[in-house]
């Protein structure tokens, strides 16, 4: 149903058949202008940045709220606007400390604790595997 409005100039037409041509054709111009600011906006629609999400999550700043040491990988569970999620980070984290989504994996974020230089080049590889 929503696709019919990006026919508006086909449906525009119609106007020719029922209306005399001085008073159709400016009426189809505006309707083809009111297509073209459509078209327009759903164009920039579609171009935004991902805003919700697991995906929205690279690069932002998370709190670590828990540490579960396993032998291979230290887990933890991270808080990021009031949700919990699970992660893990090759570096080393304390309960309290700040961390930088580098990358998902499934449903796991893999962090890099902020330290300076580090958070900067974090937020640049928003690379999803």
């Amino acid at each position: 149903m929503c696709h019919l409005v990006l026919l508006m100039p086909l449906f525009g037409l119609a106007l020719f058949p029922i209306l005399p041509l001085p008073v159709a054709s400016p009426l189809y111009l505006m309707v083809v202008a009111a297509s073209v600011l459509v078209y327009y906006k759903a164009y920039q629609a579609m171009k935004q940045p991902i805003q919700v999400g697991r995906e929205a999550l690279v690069g932002k700043t998370v709190e670590v709220v828990a540490v579960v040491d396993t032998p291979s990988l230290a887990r933890y569970l991270v808080r990021e606007g009031g949700e919990l999620w699970s992660a893990s980070s090759s570096g080393h984290l304390r309960r309290g400390d700040k961390a930088v989504v580098k990358r998902l994996e499934g449903t796991r974020l893999v962090l890099m604790p902020v330290s300076g230089d580090t958070a900067a080049s974090a937020i640049g590889d928003t690379t999803c595997r």
